[in-house]
């Protein structure tokens, strides 16, 4: 065991030094993040308590900016550190013997608040996607959310270059589509709708197809209201009911709605519109389940 855990740290370090390399950074400058993270992980990280705090930030974006580094590079170094403790915690590495007698469980928490302290930048998205399906039980949802955090303040080009095939964008629809509903860019609206219209088949959260995907393209594409598209999220949503504790305000609206969706799976299939004209990429709506 001790000689496997050996091998996992000394490929681990390699991959620090090969990512402080790619990103520009030279070694002597790495030694003195690579101390600077430690000092967070082990003191300045629990200065405020166990919530992020931006001390490493700080510090790290000052020494980078003195010294022309990329601060890219900087987010880089953090990823690698979070992932050698996560790797030393998962394969039950004794503490670091150090003197502060600290847990490894501990080191992780505190490097991923390092890497939350650094903001939410799209280059974490390959990171953190991957961590999401790396790590085990309670560290796969924190990463999960990170991920998700993250795609809500990125472009959405960066979103599809990590979830770069139909299977990887419908596999958590529902995550997906929360992310997007929080989405921060206004410039990118229509990439957002069209890679909402991308999901729609895969969502089964009704909540978010009711009130916020299907009101969204209703009121942004009319002819979305008489679509192929929509037609997917029919036999989803036909039974949806607004829970008791809403306003009559709320309940009406939502049952305005479903009263749309009754009068338009009435219509004609020649009556019926295509988004593909106006989103070409799109895939081919799925086939319509036989209504009743």
């Amino acid at each position: 065991m001790k000689r496997e855990f050996a091998t996992v740290m000394a490929a681990l370090a390699l991959t620090l030094a090969s990512a402080a390399e790619q990103s520009g950074i030279a070694e002597m400058h790495r030694q003195w993040l690579d101390a600077a993270m430690e000092r967070y992980i082990t003191y300045e990280g629990w200065a405020f308590g166990a919530q992020p705090n931006g001390w490493f930030a700080a510090v790290a974006g000052k020494y980078a900016q003195t010294n022309q580094l990329p601060f890219d590079g900087v987010v880089l170094l953090v990823q690698e550190k979070l992932e050698k403790e996560y790797d030393a915690f998962r394969n039950g590495a004794p503490p670091p013997d150090d003197g502060t007698g600290e847990e490894r469980k501990a080191r992780v928490d505190m490097s991923v608040n390092m890497l939350r302290s650094l903001g939410r930048k799209p280059l974490s998205l390959p990171f953190l996607y991957r961590m999401s399906r790396k790590a085990e039980g309670h560290y796969r949802r924190v990463f999960e959310d990170m991920f998700y955090e993250t795609v809500a303040k990125s472009p959405v080009s960066a979103i599809r270059s990590v979830l770069d095939t139909h299977e990887k964008l419908v596999a958590d629809a529902n995550g997906l589509a929360r992310a997007l509903s929080a989405h921060a860019l206004a410039s990118e609206e229509s990439a957002v709708d069209e890679l909402l219209l991308t999901i729609l088949p895969d969502i089964t959260d009704s909540d978010i197809l009711m009130l916020w995907a299907d009101r969204r393209l209703c009121d942004r594409y009319p002819e979305y209201k008489t679509s192929l598209q929509r037609l997917a999220t029919w036999n989803k949503l036909r039974d949806y009911e607004p829970p008791d504790h809403w306003s009559d305000e709320g309940k009406k609206s939502v049952m305005e709605q479903k009263d749309e969706f009754t009068r338009f799976v009435a219509l004609s299939p020649e009556k019926r519109t295509d988004m593909r004209q106006r989103f070409k990429n799109l895939p081919a709506p799925a086939a319509a389940e036989k209504e009743e």
